[in-house]
């Protein structure tokens, strides 16, 4: 792997079927920075043959319509065909921020990047400083997802999750948005965004993450984030969840059944072990057979895990949840 004399950053990994559904595959997208702090999502995948043999590594390719962008936020998902999707940020005309969808089709073999379609044009941008993420801020960072399970009936079908403003005017009113698309991501819906959060208020949500239940044939699709709505000065923050059983298909399909998935509540403003990380980037999502598995930053004191006092540092948890 090459870089930029700079440095990398918001690196991400995935893996799935390989060529043709052949097989399996490993892809790492990342941010590839220059002298001048713009930069590229760079990305390279290699074929996977069983337990620990995988095979060569494809060139070193930049997505189409990525250059000159900063930050440049990306992520991964691959369909049962093989083809690899990349969600990755970035501005259009005026400034306005978007997140793009990119498909090679052809996983490891001769892999051919397609021009980006805007999958949604939101109004967070990078950085954004938030009651409970005062110094480090919250990103747009968009997770993408596939259906790739034949005998699901949302085969094939594209997700999208990112934390968003609901209009221009909001400055920490922040929710959990959602988008599909059942045309293998060459269009999507304009304005079509679906909220997760099921709380009306105009408190935080962020961080969220997005997984498919790919061993089961029933479709289902698991969300969750950081959430505020327990805390009315919009600081304190627990962990939620949503499952949806219907492939996203209404309005509430996410919001009708919101869970909370941490023990405890968390409280940025209390670190003072590295105090202006807050909660990091992001957090990280798994669902199989039934079981969803989530990871997150937490200083809560939960007596069963925090190995700090006073909210001093934050601890990476994680909870199973079946569903």
């Amino acid at each position: 792997m090459a870089s930029n004399q700079y440095g990398v950053d918001s690196t991400r990994l995935t893996t799935g079927p390989g060529y043709q559904g052949n097989n399996q595959a490993l892809w790492i997208s990342w941010a590839d920075y220059d002298i001048t702090i713009n930069s590229f999502i760079a990305v390279l995948g290699a074929p996977v043959t069983g337990l620990g043999a995988i095979g060569s590594f494809t060139s070193q390719a930049q997505l189409p319509g990525s250059s000159n962008s900063n930050p440049n936020i990306s992520s991964l998902a691959i369909n049962g065909s093989g083809g690899v999707y990349a969600a990755f940020t970035g501005t259009g005309t005026g400034g306005q921020p978007l997140i793009n969808i990119s498909l090679n089709p052809n996983s490891t073999q001769n892999p051919q990047w397609s021009t980006p379609k805007v999958a949604a044009t939101p109004h967070l941008v990078h950085l954004s400083s938030i009651p409970a993420a005062l110094h480090r801020g919250i990103w747009l960072m968009p997770f993408i997802a596939t259906d790739r399970n034949t005998s699901s009936p949302n085969y094939g079908r594209v997700y999208l999750a990112y934390a968003d403003f609901p209009n221009p005017a909001a400055n920490t009113n922040v929710n959990i948005y959602f988008v599909r698309t059942d045309t293998t991501g060459t269009n999507w819906p304009t304005n079509d965004e679906t909220k997760v959060n099921g709380d009306n208020n105009t408190l935080s949500h962020f961080h969220p993450s997005i997984a498919v239940d790919q061993a089961r044939p029933n479709g289902n699709i698991a969300i969750a984030w950081h959430d505020c709505r327990n805390d009315p000065a919009n600081v304190k923050t627990q962990v939620y969840g949503a499952v949806a059983r219907d492939g996203g298909a209404t309005t509430t399909s996410f919001s009708s059944n919101n869970f909370r998935l941490s023990p405890g509540s968390s409280d940025a403003t209390k670190l003072t072990i590295w105090p202006g990380f807050d909660y990091g980037d992001y957090t990280s999502l798994a669902y199989y057979k039934g079981f969803m598995r989530f990871s997150w930053a937490d200083n809560s004191n939960d007596p069963c895990c925090n190995v700090y006092t006073n909210g001093a540092a934050m601890n990476v948890y994680t909870s199973s949840v079946a569903y």
